[in-house]
């Protein structure tokens, strides 16, 4: 951490604080709190620094809108009156306009449909947000708009459900991009999650994607957290969400949580730190 500290002072950034430190056998990492807002930029536009053939990598903390993607879902009661893909990719075609080139990654599961859709370009969130609202159903079925906050971390498991997922394993599939991850772990024995530097890095993996998942016999999935407007009422019940965390010992505890709150306590970094914080006091 000193080498760090003394990194940073070379180009004139200045640590107010360090919030959190943590290592395992493939990462140490640090939580910084820097003096100056414009530093964090700054640092970002470059967000490796190679010293002594040993890359020190930076990203940010606080999650941003994505200005280039966008996620539908539609709710499938029944299996047997399937959803047509190509009015699926029609109907895109159509809230985000022609000449727009444009990834659809279908993310479904048994009962609903979620298709993440990843421009080249920035979108237009409003005007897709208007379109939307002129056709609201696709197939009798209604569909749900989602913007969602920029996604840095993927899940990755193989096909074969029973196979496990080894760390050794990961080094391989990521032999590509492993400079541009941040960090990843098992989260059990079948799954693992990847976290890129940012979601620069972790999409131009996903446009390659394909040829991965066909050579190491692996499903990766973008995890998505949707964007939700910050405006709450400090009392109302429905700018509230519930979330259990399950501790060591057996038993749960409840913590209601504003709304944009939520997804903090959800994030694939800081939930154990939460899980820590909350512990102390139980």
């Amino acid at each position: 951490m000193e080498i760090v500290e003394m990194i940073l002072c070379q180009k004139n950034i200045q640590i107010e604080k360090k919030i959190k430190e943590c290592e395992n056998e493939y990462f140490r990492r640090t939580t910084l709190q820097l003096e100056e807002k414009c530093d964090v930029d700054e640092l970002l536009a470059t967000p490796i620094l190679t010293h002594d053939h040993v890359d020190l990598k930076f990203k940010r903390t606080k999650q941003l809108t994505d200005r280039t993607c966008f996620v539908l879902k539609i709710l499938v009661n029944d299996q047997q009156n399937k959803v047509d893909e190509n009015r699926v990719k029609l109907y895109i075609s159509l809230l985000i306009g022609n000449g727009i080139f444009h990834r659809i990654f279908n993310l479904s599961v048994l009962d609903e449909k979620v298709y993440l859709v990843q421009c080249n370009n920035d979108i237009d969130f409003d005007r897709i947000r208007q379109q939307y609202e002129t056709r609201r159903q696709l197939q009798g079925r209604d569909v749900t708009l989602m913007q969602i906050h920029e996604y840095d971390t993927a899940s990755v498991y193989y096909i074969d459900e029973h196979k496990t997922m080894k760390y050794d394993d990961l080094e391989k599939i990521l032999q590509s991009v492993r400079k541009y991850v941040f960090t990843f772990q098992l989260v059990n024995e079948y799954c693992a999650e990847v976290e890129f530097i940012n979601s620069g890095a972790l999409k131009e993996w996903m446009s390659v994607i394909e040829k991965v998942k066909d050579k190491y016999h692996i499903n990766v999935e973008p995890i998505i957290q949707e964007f939700v407007d910050g405006n709450y009422t400090e009392h109302s019940s429905s700018t509230t969400e519930n979330i259990p965390f399950s501790f060591d010992k057996q038993n749960l505890v409840s913590i209601t949580l504003r709304s944009d709150w939520s997804m903090v306590a959800a994030h694939p970094v800081f939930q154990l730190e939460y899980k820590d914080y909350i512990r102390s006091y139980s």
